[in-house]
C-alpha cells in the first residue's frame, strides 16, 4: 500500500497492489470502509513519513542548557523596565519604560531621580509619538527615497562650499541641555566658525534670564527649594501645573503639606490673573491684573526695605488697595531666609523687583539657589527673532530644523517660508512631517526618544543617561550621530556619548552602573549667598506705556498639555479635559462673568481681535475667578493641530504691538463648548476644607474615635483582604495624571472630538471643582472622583443580568461577558463612575483623524487588561491586575504581602504624593492609619453604600489671619 500526500491539493491518495493491478481509493471512502485495524496502519505509515521528511530538513546549529539556567533570552509574558528620560519639553523627567516581551507599553517616573518618581500628564503619553501614523519612517532628498550614504555624501559636500563662502550655518532647535549633546555642539562650532545654534522657543521667559544677570552677573535661572521655605509669594506663576519644572516644584512643596507627620505648614500666597493649579491651591488667592504687578512688587520693596533700615528706590501715589500688603509684607519679615519670592512676568523690571525683594529677605542661597540653577532654558543659544533678518540679507547658507514647526506654528510664518526659499541648504531633523518638510532639500527622520541613545541635564550635576529600549521601527538615525558624519566625520554617537561620559561626568560608577540607575547625582558643594550688583534703582529701566484702569488687558499662560516637543497632535492630551476650564479638544480664551456681561457673549462665541490689519478670531470661555477686564489666552506648541481651532501665537502677535490693550471688533460665529463639569457646588456633607487653626485646636484637644460613624461599614466582613483608598486633598493638585496614567493602564479608549461634545469620554477618573467662598474671597478645591469600590453597592443590586458583584476583599467588581448595556447601575450610582461604550472605539476609522496609526494601536496596549466591547459597561478596578501580580509574585516567593507593594496607576504617577492604596484589614498600614484621621471622611455616608475610597479634607493655613 502506497499513500500519496498532494500538499497543493490538500489531499491524500491511497494506492493499494494486488500483484500488478493498482487500485485508487479515496482516503475518506476507505476509512470508512475499512475497520479500526486499517485505520491504526495508515496512520503509523504516516507519522513514519512525517518523520522522514522532517528528518531530510537541515537546521541549524544550537546549544543545550539545562532547565534551570537562564539562557539570556526574552521570556513570553515577562515585563521588565528600562530607565530613560522623556523628552516632550525641557524638563526631561527620569523615567521608567515598562515593556512587554519587548514593545514600550507604559511609562512611570524613576524613583532615583530628583523628582520623586512623578511625572505629568505628558510624560504619561510619551508613547504615543512613537506609533504616530505621520512618523517619516525613510529619509529623502526632493521628496525621492535616498540612502543614508548618498544623503551623507551630498550633504557634507555642501556644508564644506557653505563653510568657503563664509555664510551662517544654522541649527534651529527647542532647548538643549544634554551635556554630551552641548559639548558635540560646541566641537562643531569651533571647527565651523560660522556655525550658529538658535533656539525656537516661543514661550521662553528671558526677563528671569537677563535680570539674573544684570542682578547678580549669572545668566541662570534659580533653582526654588520650596521644601525649605516657610512662605510661598507667586505671581502669575503656576509652579504647580505650567511653570518652568512644575514637577519638581510640587514634589518639593507638597513637603511642606503633611501638617500630620510635621506639625508645620506653609504659607502659600498666590496672585493671578487667570484661574490655575497652583491658585487653587493657595492660602489665600487674590485676582489681580498684570498692569499692577509693578505697583504691588514696588511697594512691598519698599515696605521690606524700612524694616530692613535700607532706604526705599521709589514712592507710588496710587498704592494698591484691597490686597493685604501690609500682612503679606509682615509675613515675608517674619520668615526672612524661609520664603520665596517668584514671578512668571516676562518685564524686566518686575524680575528685578523680585531678586531685589529676595535678597532683602535673604533667600538668595538659601531658597533660591544660583549655584546648582535649573537648565530649563540655557543663554548660550542665539535668539530666533534674529533669524529672519539673516535669511532676509542672505547670510544664511545652510538651515538645520531640529523637532519643531516654526513654519507651522509661528506668527511670521509666511514671512519666514518666502524667506527660506532663497537658503541653498534646507534640512528637516523631525519625527513627523511639518511644514518645513515640504520646502527642505533633505528630510532626515529622527527617531523616538526609546529608540536611540541620548542624555540630559535639566539640573545642575544632575545627569540622565537615555539607553534605546527597542530597535528602530523605520529607518531613522539620532540628530547627534547626523551632526557627528556631517561636520566631524565621526562614526558613532554611542561611542561618542559613552567617552564624553567616561571622561567628564562619571567618576566613582562604571558605565554598567550608571545604566542600570539610568540617572546619577555628581557631588556638589554647597550655596553661596549672592549680593545685588548695585542700588535697585540703577537697575531698572523706564516704562513707556501707562495702563488705564478702563483698559481690557490680558495675560498669556502656557497650557501644558499641549506644549510639547513633540511637532504634532497628541490624541490623549487633546482628550483630556482642560485642568482649568474643563474642555475637551479645545483651548478657549478666560474670560470673567463681568466681560461676558459688558459685551453680551455666552460661552463658545467667537470674538475677533484685530488691530493694524492683523486679526484672529477665537471662543470666549466664562471663567470664575478672573478680574474684571481681563483676558487670559492660553498658549501651546500643539494647539494648531487642533481641530476647529486658531493659532492663538497669532493672537499674542497681534496684542504685543499694543501691550495690555484688547479691543473686539465683531462677533463672528458660535462654537459648541461644553465644560466636563455642570454643578460646581461641594457634594453634600463633605468636609473639603478645614481652617489650619480649627485643625491645630482639635489635636490639643482630640475627641474619642467613633467607629460607627466614621468607619466601615457593619454589615460586611472581610476575613482577608479589604482594599481601601485614601486620597489626600491638601496634596492633590489636580495636574491630572492620575487620569492619563489610568487611561493607559487599562486600555480606556478614546472617544473623539465629537463623541467628547457629547460628553462621552470615558475616563475611569476624573477630576472634579468646586468653588466657595472663604471671607469674601472665592476659593476653589479640586477632588479626584472613581468608582468608590462600595460594599453596599447601589449599581450592584439593580443589574438584571447580575453583571456587577463584590468580591471578597471588597472590590465592585464588572462581568464584562455578562454586561448587556442596560445601564441602570449609571443611573443608580450615585458618584456617577461608570462608563459605557456606545461604539467600538479601538476600531474605529476615525482613529486616523487623531494622529494615531490602527495598525500599531494594539502594541500599545496593556496585555493584563481586557479590551471592552461596545454596548458595556466600565469602571475603575483598583487595578485589579496588579492586585493579582503582587499576589503571584508573593506566593511565588513564599512570603505575605507587604504595605505598600501593590501601587495602583494612579499612585504610582501622582506628582505631589496625594494617593495611598493598600489594605484595610492590616492594622499597621498606612490606609488604617490614614482612614482613622479627623480629616478623613467619604463621600455621600448618609446613602450608608459605604465606599472604600477616603478623602482627607484640606488644611488652609489661615495662621496669618489670628495674628
Amino acid at each position: 500500500m502506497f499513500v500519496t500526500i498532494n500538499m497543493k491539493k490538500k489531499s491524500i491518495h491511497i494506492e493499494r497492489t494486488h500483484g500488478q493491478r493498482v487500485t485508487k481509493l479515496n482516503a475518506k471512502s476507505y476509512f470508512l470502509s475499512h475497520s479500526r485495524r486499517s485505520f491504526l496502519k495508515f496512520s503509523a505509515l504516516s507519522f513514519v513519513f512525517i518523520s522522514f521528511l522532517a528528518a531530510c530538513k537541515k537546521t541549524g546549529k544550537g546549544r543545550i542548557l539545562p532547565f534551570f539556567a537562564d539562557s539570556g533570552r526574552e521570556r513570553p509574558g515577562i515585563k521588565k523596565w528600562y530607565p530613560s528620560a522623556c523628552n516632550l519639553c525641557s524638563s526631561h523627567c527620569p523615567v521608567m519604560i515598562k515593556t512587554f516581551e519587548n514593545r514600550p507599553i507604559k511609562v512611570e517616573g524613576n524613583k532615583e531621580g530628583v523628582y520623586g518618581g512623578g511625572i505629568c500628564a505628558t510624560g504619561q503619553t510619551s508613547l504615543v509619538s512613537l506609533y504616530h501614523k505621520d512618523r517619516i519612517k525613510k529619509p529623502t532628498r526632493k521628496k525621492k527615497r535616498t540612502p543614508w550614504a548618498e544623503i551623507d555624501q551630498q550633504i557634507m559636500k555642501q556644508l564644506r562650499e557653505i563653510d568657503v563662502q563664509h555664510k551662517e550655518i544654522i541649527l534651529l532647535s527647542p532647548a538643549i541641555n544634554g551635556a554630551a549633546t552641548l559639548s558635540l555642539i560646541n566641537e562643531i562650532k569651533s571647527s565651523f566658525k560660522n556655525f550658529r545654534h538658535v533656539l525656537y522657543d516661543p514661550l521662553q521667559n528671558n526677563a528671569i534670564l537677563k535680570a539674573n544677570k544684570k542682578c547678580f552677573g549669572i545668566e541662570v535661572i534659580p533653582d526654588y527649594l520650596f521644601q525649605k521655605a516657610n512662605m510661598v509669594l507667586s505671581f502669575n506663576a503656576d509652579f504647580m501645573g505650567s511653570w518652568l519644572n512644575h514637577i519638581d516644584y510640587t514634589q518639593k512643596f507638597t513637603q511642606t503639606s503633611d501638617y500630620d507627620n510635621k506639625r508645620q505648614m506653609s504659607f502659600h500666597v498666590q496672585f493671578e490673573s487667570y484661574p490655575s493649579l497652583s491658585g487653587m491651591k493657595a492660602d489665600l488667592r487674590i485676582p489681580f491684573k498684570p498692569s499692577e504687578e509693578f505697583r504691588i512688587l514696588t511697594y512691598l520693596y519698599n515696605f521690606i526695605a524700612e524694616r530692613n533700615n535700607t532706604n526705599a528706590f521709589a514712592r507710588i501715589d496710587d498704592i494698591p488697595m484691597g490686597y493685604k500688603l501690609d500682612i503679606i509684607g509682615d509675613q515675608l519679615m517674619n520668615n526672612r531666609g524661609r520664603s520665596i519670592l517668584i514671578s512668571s512676568s516676562d518685564d524686566f523690571n518686575n524680575q528685578v523687583l523680585v531678586n531685589g525683594i529676595n535678597s532683602l529677605l535673604g533667600n538668595i542661597g538659601r531658597t533660591v539657589d544660583l549655584d546648582h540653577p535649573s537648565r530649563y532654558y540655557l543663554s548660550e543659544s542665539v535668539n530666533f527673532s534674529t533669524l529672519l533678518p539673516h535669511i532676509q540679507q542672505g547670510k544664511v547658507g545652510a538651515l538645520l530644523s531640529l523637532n519643531n514647526d516654526f513654519l507651522g506654528i509661528d506668527p511670521f510664518r509666511n514671512e519666514l517660508k518666502a524667506a527660506i526659499s532663497k537658503v541653498p541648504l534646507k534640512i528637516s531633523l523631525n519625527m513627523t512631517a511639518t511644514a518645513f518638510c515640504s520646502v527642505a532639500d533633505f528630510v532626515c527622520p529622527l527617531p523616538h526618544y526609546t529608540e536611540c541613545w541620548n542624555d540630559y541635564e535639566p539640573k545642575t550635576n544632575c545627569f540622565i543617561l537615555a539607553p534605546p529600549v527597542i530597535k528602530p521601527m523605520y529607518d531613522t538615525r539620532p540628530f547627534q550621530e547626523s551632526i557627528l558624519k556631517w561636520f566631524l566625520q565621526g562614526n558613532n554617537w554611542k561611542t561618542y556619548l559613552k567617552s564624553y561620559w567616561d571622561k567628564n561626568v562619571v567618576s566613582d560608577l562604571s558605565w554598567e552602573e550608571v545604566l542600570k540607575k539610568g540617572i546619577y547625582l555628581k557631588p556638589d558643594h554647597k550655596t553661596q549667598k549672592h549680593q545685588l550688583k548695585s542700588n535697585i534703582s540703577s537697575l531698572l529701566r523706564k516704562t513707556k506705556h501707562k495702563i488705564r484702569k478702563s483698559d481690557t488687558e490680558y495675560v498669556f499662560f502656557r497650557h501644558t498639555p499641549l506644549d510639547t516637543n513633540f511637532p504634532g497632535l497628541n490624541p490623549w492630551l487633546a482628550e483630556l479635559p482642560d485642568s482649568i476650564a474643563q474642555v475637551s479638544w479645545g483651548v478657549p480664551v478666560l474670560a470673567s462673568h463681568e466681560f461676558m456681561h459688558t459685551h453680551r457673549l455666552k460661552n463658545g462665541r467667537f470674538a475677533r481681535f484685530t488691530q493694524n490689519g492683523f486679526s484672529a478670531a477665537f471662543p470666549i470661555f466664562e471663567k470664575e475667578g478672573m478680574p474684571d477686564n481681563c483676558l487670559a489666552i492660553p498658549l501651546g506648541k500643539n494647539i494648531p493641530y487642533l481641530p476647529e481651532t486658531g493659532n492663538t501665537f497669532d493672537l499674542r502677535a497681534i496684542l504685543n504691538k499694543k501691550p495690555f490693550l484688547v479691543n473686539i471688533e465683531k462677533i463672528m460665529k458660535r462654537r459648541k463648548i461644553y465644560p466636563g463639569q455642570d454643578n460646581y457646588s461641594p457634594p453634600e456633607k463633605a468636609p473639603l476644607e478645614y481652617l489650619l487653626s480649627e485643625y491645630t485646636d482639635y489635636i490639643l484637644h482630640p475627641e474619642p474615635y467613633s467607629s460607627e460613624k466614621r468607619f466601615i461599614s457593619e454589615k460586611r466582613k472581610f476575613k482577608g483582604h479589604h482594599w481601601a483608598m485614601v486620597i489626600d486633598l491638601n496634596k492633590c493638585t489636580g495636574c491630572e495624571a492620575c487620569v492619563i496614567s489610568c487611561q493607559i493602564e487599562n486600555n480606556i479608549p478614546l472617544v473623539g472630538f465629537k463623541e467628547s461634545q457629547q460628553r462621552r469620554q470615558m475616563h475611569w477618573l476624573r477630576i472634579d471643582q468646586y468653588k466657595g467662598q472663604h471671607k469674601g474671597t472665592e476659593v476653589f478645591h479640586v477632588m479626584p472622583l472613581l468608582c468608590q469600590q462600595c460594599d453596599n453597592a447601589p449599581c450592584e443590586a439593580v443589574c438584571p443580568v447580575a453583571a456587577i458583584s463584590s468580591s471578597s476583599e471588597g472590590l465592585s467588581q464588572q462581568n464584562y461577558q455578562r454586561c448587556i448595556g442596560v445601564r441602570y447601575c449609571a443611573v443608580n450610582c450615585p458618584y456617577s463612575v461608570r462608563r459605557f461604550n456606545y461604539k467600538d472605539y479601538l476600531n474605529d476609522q476615525t482613529l486616523h483623524k487623531f494622529q494615531i496609526s490602527p495598525e500599531l494601536m494594539g502594541l500599545l496596549l496593556n496585555p493584563d487588561v481586557a479590551v471592552r466591547d461596545k454596548g458595556t459597561m466600565e469602571k475603575c478596578s483598583f487595578c485589579i491586575q496588579r492586585i493579582m501580580e503582587a499576589k503571584a509574585r508573593a506566593k511565588k516567593d513564599d512570603k505575605g504581602l507587604i504595605d505598600g507593594e501593590i501601587k495602583t496607576a494612579c499612585q504610582q504617577s501622582c506628582p505631589a504624593g496625594a494617593i495611598y492604596f493598600g489594605d484595610l484589614n492590616d492594622k499597621g498600614s498606612e490606609v488604617y492609619a490614614l482612614s482613622r484621621s479627623k480629616r478623613a471622611f467619604r463621600l455621600l455616608e448618609h446613602l450608608e453604600s459605604a465606599p472604600s475610597v477616603f478623602y482627607l479634607s484640606r488644611l488652609r493655613n489661615d495662621l496669618y489671619e489670628r495674628k
